[in-house]
């Protein structure tokens, strides 16, 4: 009984909380970024109305999950403007409506998330964001950006990863056990749903074979 009381206590606070901190949002859909290679990525946001005159925003910014769409996290995003943060979710390149092929977390991948970024800055005044507050955000595939963003550009003051992996070369070849099952399953997905890059072909196959172990890693360890 004491259980159920404290979760409906925490329940009440937390319904309080949101109903005192919620603000009108406006819903930016079907947002073009240019990136790098000339390819177009696409993306919503949305923007919370100020309550007072020259108030912003902190930011947090969504890619998407590896096999997933960025309306994954669409209710998530309208929760969090709700609360006072602009949200930008997006696909990354090679994933449905995004250009490009899939570079799995690779360097372009940083590239865009550095694009959503500018992005967001030029259009600051007008969604009322605060640049100097930004976030990444994902899960799994959006997860691994998100820690990558944190290193790669330094606008990004902070990194939330629910759930991801850290080394890919582990995940690949972890003590040297090539892990055949994870490597076809991301390409099942892939192939589904996204443009793959011919290279990760190659990688499977030399996973598979054990040859040229040495590119393998250097593929994995761009990706760590």
């Amino acid at each position: 009984m004491k259980i159920i009381s404290t979760f409906l206590l925490v329940c009440i606070v937390c319904a309080t909380l949101a109903a005192a901190g919620e603000y009108k949002t406006k819903w930016i859909s079907k947002i073009e970024i240019p990136a790098t290679g000339g390819v177009i990525l696409r993306a919503d946001a949305f923007v919370p109305e100020p309550k007072t005159p020259g108030e912003i925003f902190p930011i947090i910014i969504f890619p998407n999950s590896w096999g997933c769409p960025q309306i994954e996290y669409i209710v998530r995003a309208l929760h969090l403007a709700e609360r006072g943060y602009v949200t930008v979710e997006y696909e990354t390149r090679g994933w449905y409506t995004s250009g490009g092929l899939i570079d799995t977390a690779g360097p372009l991948d940083r590239e865009d998330g550095t694009s959503i970024i500018n992005h967001v800055v030029a259009n600051a005044k007008a969604w009322h964001a605060n640049v100097s507050s930004l976030a990444f955000m994902g899960i799994s595939y959006g997860a691994g950006i998100s820690m990558m963003m944190a290193a790669h550009d330094p606008r990004v003051t902070t990194a939330l990863a629910m759930s991801g992996w850290n080394n890919m070369t582990d995940l690949f070849d972890g003590n040297q056990s090539p892990n055949f099952g994870e490597v076809e399953s991301l390409i099942h997905h892939a192939k589904k749903f996204g443009h793959l890059n011919p290279e990760i072909f190659k990688v499977a196959n030399d996973l598979k074979t054990h040859t040229n172990m040495s590119e393998v890693y250097a593929y994995g360890n761009a990706r760590s």
